[in-house]
Formats: C-alpha cells, structure tokens, sequence
C-alpha cells in the first residue's frame, strides 16, 4: 500500500540526518595543514566514516554505519548535484559500506563547505522497511526525490530557536507532505554513547508529522519525535527516537584522509571492549602498502578508560593486559610487552579538549620514526594497535600523519 510510506519519510528525516551530518572542514582545511601532535581530533569530513551501535528494525543492538560510497555517484536533484551515501548493517567498524548487503539506505547528500546539510532524496534497500512500525505502513524500495531539498544546519541554529520546514515528495502516484519542526533545546549536554560519556553536545529535538488528505486518520497529524546529540567535532553522536523504539550511539569515526600522493593524515577514535583490539593502519586507507618507508611518520596515540569513574580513579592500562604496538608490517617501534613503559599519564587530553578539567586521566605515547631498513621496494604500512585482553573498557583515539608514495 503505497499510502504507507508516509511513516518511513518521516523516520527518514528524523534517523538518517544524525548518522550523515557532518560538519566538514572548507575544502582548503585538509590534512595538510593538521599537526598531528598537539591538534584536536579534527571535524568530520566528507571521507569520515561513522559507526554507531544501536538498535534499528532487524538491527538490533547491531553496528550501523555511515559514509560515502567509495565511487559515490553524483546525482543532480533540481540545481543541485548530490553524492551518494549509504547507511546500512555492518558487522563491525571495519566493514566498508561498500561492502554492505544487508538493510540500508541510500542517500542523496550535499554537505557544504560551513557544515550545512542538504539532502535531496532517498532509496530505501531495506532498513527503513525493517522497522515493525514502517514495515506495516509499508515503504517498499520507492526512490524518492524531495521537491525542494531539506536543509539543516545544528552549529549555526540559536538555542531555543525552533526552525520548520515542509518537505514534499512524490511516492508514485501519491503526493506526501512532512511537516518537520527542529530547535537546540540544551547547550554543552552530555551524550552517553557507546565511546563513554562525550561532553560539549548539543542536544535538538526534532518532530515531523505527515498530513495528507489520503493519509488514514489514525496516522494522520502523528507527531514522531526524537533527540540527537550534536558534537561540533564528531557531529551527530547519539540519537533516540522512543515512538519507533530506534536508538543508537556513536562506538566508532575513522577517516583516512583525502590525499592520493604526498603527505596525508588518519585518525581513528573507537570504544575497545574486552576482547577486542583497537587498530589505525595506512595499509586500510585503500588496501595498498603504500606508505614511504624513507619519510618519517608521526604517530599519536590516546588511552582513556571508556568509564568515567575508571577514567578518574584507575591507573595506566597494564602493559602486559592491554599491549600497545606502533610498528610496520615487518618491524615495530615500540611494544609495551617489552618490560619498557610506553604510556605517558597527561591531566589533559590533546584530542577531546571538552573533557578537560573533568578529572579524566589520559595516557600517552608518540612515535616520529622512518622504516628505512624494512626489506623490499619502497611501500609499506604504519599501524598502531591496542589489544583488550583486560574487564574494562578503553576508548582509544590515534592520528598518523605520513608520506604517500608515487605509483
């Protein structure tokens, strides 16, 4: 029934923006003019991707992830020209989207140089569908295109500020009309997300209600609300939409930079569960080993216990529990199983400065070093690892800044 997807447009609008927006630096801001030592973690990018944990339709308490195709397509919508997003069932931060084959959704994005979002319109492949509620209102695999584009942009918003907007689409045969009300109701919230605790968010709130005349009465007027919590530097970070029963929050952003040769810069933040391990590595930004061996690479890495209360009372990881490795594919820099301390106790974080003063503890360790000797041609890979063989959560940030070679 084809009157039914006048719920999935809704929950398009209020579930898909918090795991697409993105506050990307102008296109002049790349990783060039980054200083991987002493710099902040950096704003989401148009090569960020992110990956939430939470629970959406078939998704339960799953990985969701968020970036561009890797040969994203440019559709052009009215004067605009979109990329293609994808959001979509992963089974961990590593899976690429592109590698997707379960529910997902494409979207079609254009995200502008001061952090705006447009988004011109949408694919469903089985995610929206895949939540009870919109299932039985019944989305199917319609391609949907917004007469005028939604525009939205939490940063610049004043708080308090309710802002509306009427998206209007064509399903088929069926005209549908979402009328979306959007306002930054608490500055500097707290989210609680799958990373721990991230402080300096913005919390908006968002309701959109469809209203058609051949909209059931039962559903018509609806409101269908939800929170997100927006990070100036990670964006979106969590999301709750309680009436559809969807929440998710941030565990994962990885980004491998936008250069094809010269220097580059990577960066990853990820909760480390026990079990788990923590990598950062040149060799993922396009599956090449690619990296200059003669060219030092910077190597930054930060360990905090992803509990608050541990971050403020527990010591330094334990080498031995929770081994740290900066290394190559044949060689290593630094092992902490070696018996020789690697993590130096700091008061302040370099990479989340919005929890300093918060009486988190955070430990580092720095390499600035070349694999001149690695046997073979030139073309390797730098990696930083972090293994959780310990009961406690860490959340691991790190950023490599390194030279890459000329094919």
């Amino acid at each position: 029934m084809k009157r039914r997807t006048c719920g999935s447009e809704i929950r398009l609008i209020i579930l898909i923006v918090p795991f697409l927006f993105c506050s990307p630096n102008s296109p002049e801001e790349h990783s060039e003019s980054l200083d991987v030592r002493n710099d902040p973690f950096g704003t989401v990018e148009k090569t960020t991707e992110v990956t939430m944990v939470g629970t959406i339709g078939s998704i339960n308490d799953g990985y969701i992830k968020s970036a561009k195709l890797s040969e994203s397509p440019s559709r052009t919508i009215g004067n605009t020209t979109y990329e293609q997003w994808k959001v979509g069932d992963v089974t961990g931060p590593g899976m690429s989207v592109d590698s997707i084959t379960g529910p997902s959704t494409d979207v079609w994005v254009d995200i502008k140089s001061n952090g705006a979002l447009q988004i011109g319109g949408f694919k469903d492949k089985g995610l929206l569908s895949s939540v009870p509620l919109i299932s039985i209102l019944g989305i199917g695999d319609s391609d949907v295109t917004f007469k005028e584009p939604l525009f939205i942009d939490p940063e610049e918003q004043p708080l308090k500020e309710s802002r509306t907007a009427t998206v209007e689409a064509n399903l088929g045969s069926l005209p549908l009309t979402v009328d979306l009300t959007y306002t930054p109701v608490e500055e500097n919230a707290t989210a609680i997300t799958t990373l721990g605790p991230l402080s300096g968010c913005r919390r908006i709130h968002v309701e959109g209600a469809a209203t058609d005349s051949w909209i059931p009465a039962a559903l018509k007027g609806v409101k269908i609300s939800g929170d997100g919590w927006y990070h100036s530097d990670m964006g979106f970070v969590a999301f709750d939409i309680p009436l559809l029963g969807i929440d998710a929050s941030l565990a994962d952003e990885t980004d491998y930079g936008d250069a094809e040769t010269g220097f580059n810069v990577i960066r990853k933040v990820s909760s480390v569960h026990p079990g788990e391990t923590f990598e950062l590595s040149t060799y993922e930004r396009n599956n090449e080993l690619d990296a200059d061996k003669n060219t030092h690479a910077k190597m930054l890495l930060e360990v905090r216990w992803a509990d608050t209360t541990n971050a403020k009372t527990m010591g330094a990881p334990d080498p031995l529990t929770y081994p740290v490795v900066f290394g190559t594919v044949w060689g290593t820099f630094v092992d902490s199983r070696w018996g020789t301390p690697v993590l130096v106790e700091s008061p302040v974080s370099i990479f989340h400065p919005e929890e300093n003063g918060k009486g988190y503890t955070f430990y580092y360790c720095f390499v600035d070093q070349a694999a001149k000797n690695e046997p073979g041609s030139n073309g390797i890979e730098y990696k930083i690892s972090v293994s959780n063989n310990g009961s406690n959560a860490l959340r691991c940030t790190a950023r490599i800044g390194y030279t890459i070679i000329e094919n």
